[in-house]
């Protein structure tokens, strides 16, 4: 049935669709639930080069010119699961290209996305990748890779929120603009559980308290995404403290804090869906 849709999609449609990712990475999944592991790849690897216009090579590809984000984050994780359970030669350094350029991918969109629920869907989804990441480098025998992927794992979320606290605190923002983000950012939690609170008293209510309170939400939220734009766009030093990504490494624990605490040890454990590992 994908087949003919797809042949009957591609006859009514001559250019470029970027619809076309999604049809293949559904054909993937069709073939990968089918135990077909090398049709199935075919069809991510055409639905990544659909997804990303510019897309050659994993290992070479550093551009964010990108179609469709979700079906990206989809079709990456596919790849790296399939060539996990298939295990032919070369599949090692597959798993691996892909899964780090799946995490060049979320560090971009971690600077693209202003909506909360949108971090937090990419705080999920970069989870799942994470976990992937840690199999396939323990797979290549690479432990300190797989420690990273362990800590770009914790808290990815709560990371970013102290950076930007951090940023606002020190990256030359009047206090002014300072409080005013303070003031929004209460005014949407307000409004978030007020919302909840009554659909919770009565869900089949569609009361005019309701849709006012959705609409002051909604009001509030275009402000401070306006407000983050006017600070990343005119205060480059909280532009440069939000985004700084750093991941601890195995080399800075052993300088750092070990150094200084020589009769110290430090356990480090990631919990998959079935699997702890520790370091």
């Amino acid at each position: 049935a994908y087949q003919n849709g797809l042949s009957i999609y591609l006859e009514l449609n001559k250019t470029f669709d970027p619809r076309l990712a999604n049809i293949y990475l559904c054909i993937g999944y069709y073939y990968r639930d089918k135990q077909d592991l090398n049709k199935a790849l075919e069809y991510f690897e055409k639905s990544l080069a659909t997804t990303l216009p510019a897309y050659k090579m994993i290992p070479r590809y550093t551009g964010l010119d990108v179609v469709d984000v979700k079906v990206l984050k989809r079709v990456l994780q596919s790849k790296t699961h399939t060539l996990l359970r298939r295990r032919a030669p070369g599949d090692d350094a597959a798993a691996l290209a892909t899964v780090r350029f799946a995490d060049r991918i979320i560090d971009s969109l971690r600077t693209a996305y202003t909506y909360e629920n949108d971090k937090l869907q990419l705080g999920e989804d970069a989870a799942k990748i994470y976990a992937l990441g840690l199999d396939v480098a323990r797979w290549n025998k690479l432990d300190k890779e797989a420690f990273y992927y362990a800590e770009k794992n914790k808290a990815a979320v709560l990371a970013q929120s102290l950076n930007e606290s951090y940023a606002l605190q020190f990256g030359n923002v009047p206090d002014s603009l300072v409080q005013k983000d303070k003031d929004l950012k209460l005014n949407l939690a307000y409004y978030n559980k007020a919302i909840i609170e009554k659909e919770l008293q009565c869900p089949e209510c569609d009361s005019a308290l309701i849709r006012d309170f959705q609409a002051r939400r909604f009001d509030k939220q275009q402000q401070y995404t306006a407000l983050k734009t006017t600070l990343e766009q005119n205060y480059p030093q909280y532009h440069a403290l939000k985004y700084k990504q750093h991941t601890a490494s195995v080399a800075e624990l052993q300088t750092t804090f070990l150094k200084e605490n020589p009769n110290s040890a430090v356990l480090e454990y990631f919990l998959s869906d079935s699997v702890l590992y520790a370091f």
